[in-house]
């Protein structure tokens, strides 16, 4: 879905409202990172820089181009600085000479300074962080991605090895680093997917190691007219602005399962022992979307934590 520079900066100032209403926690991508991308994605920051302004037409999140579009900019940002960036005198004369033409080079300098500043969320990424080393290892493996229909995605799995001896794949540098090879990378964009249960025996075979906590939390999609809603929803929710938050944890410390998910199947019954499974998805929505979601929530037996965009 493609949007007017006019269109554009609404649909970027609400998706930005009902993010920040929602206030992501720590088990999904920074909340700093996507703030930065959508204020980079904005015309008043980027001007033309970035257009075509796009939604993808499942998630109505910004698309993969329009967001590559911005990491490329970040890649020319970082290779200079304030210092050769074109000089004011140049952009004054581009713009008494070809006035769109200077808007273009003032909005890319306005823009670049920005990512300079403000690290935006990149395309995947996995971030390891070392817990402990005795008696066993500990280590949290994150895995940040755009979903093939651009939600943003993280997912955190903490494993645990008996020794620094027996760690699968994984490898711990002399100065402490843990070392990821590109397998392990493979591994977990090819199985991100999966669903939770599967995804951990996956991880655990593929990593040599006991997965004592796992989860995956995303950001999207967004509905508002014109971006379909999912088959298990009512209609009328695609008649305002509707953006998801979804949270699966399956861990050790989750005492209690608990399914707040109406757009997922209740697996409650297929956690193996010694393992708890949490779902919930929360909702920021316009005004109009409030009773409707409170009739979907009394019509699935479920209490569905609602914030206003």
């Amino acid at each position: 879905m493609k949007f007017s520079t006019e269109r554009a900066a609404p649909y970027i100032r609400a998706l930005r409202s009902g993010l920040e209403a929602l206030a992501p926690h720590g088990d999904h991508v920074p909340l700093a990172e996507t703030t930065s991308l959508l204020a980079a994605l904005a015309p008043d920051l980027s001007g033309q820089v970035l257009a075509p302004a796009r939604a993808d037409p499942v998630s109505g999140m910004p698309d993969f181009a329009w967001i590559s579009r911005a990491l490329a900019e970040q890649h020319l940002a970082a290779n200079g600085d304030d210092g050769t960036d074109l000089a004011d005198d140049a952009i004054d004369c581009a713009l008494r000479l070809d006035p769109e033409l200077g808007q273009r080079m003032q909005a890319r300098r306005r823009l670049h300074r920005f990512l300079r500043l403000n690290p935006i969320l990149p395309s995947s990424r996995l971030i390891a962080a070392v817990h402990r080393k005795k008696p066993s290892v500990d280590i949290t493996l994150t895995w940040d991605r755009l979903t093939p229909s651009s939600c943003w995605q993280r997912l955190r799995c903490t494993a645990r090895w008996p020794t620094l001896n027996f760690m699968g794949p994984i490898q711990l540098t002399g100065e402490g680093n843990v070392a990821v090879p590109e397998g392990v990378v493979h591994l977990f964009s090819r199985h991100a997917a999966v669903p939770l249960l599967g995804l951990r025996e996956q991880l655990s075979h593929g990593l040599g190691a006991h997965i004592f906590r796992l989860s995956r939390s995303t950001i999207g999609p967004f509905w508002f007219p014109g971006i379909p809603v999912h088959r298990f929803a009512p209609d009328a929710l695609g008649t305002g602005l509707l953006l998801h938050l979804a949270t699966e944890i399956l861990a050790e410390d989750v005492h209690h399962s608990r399914h707040l998910d109406p757009l997922l199947r209740d697996e409650r019954g297929r956690v193996p022992e010694g393992l708890g499974l949490f779902r919930q998805r929360r909702f920021a929505a316009s005004r109009s979307l409030l009773e409707p979601l409170a009739d979907w929530g009394r019509t699935v037996e479920m209490e569905l934590q609602v914030a206003l965009i």
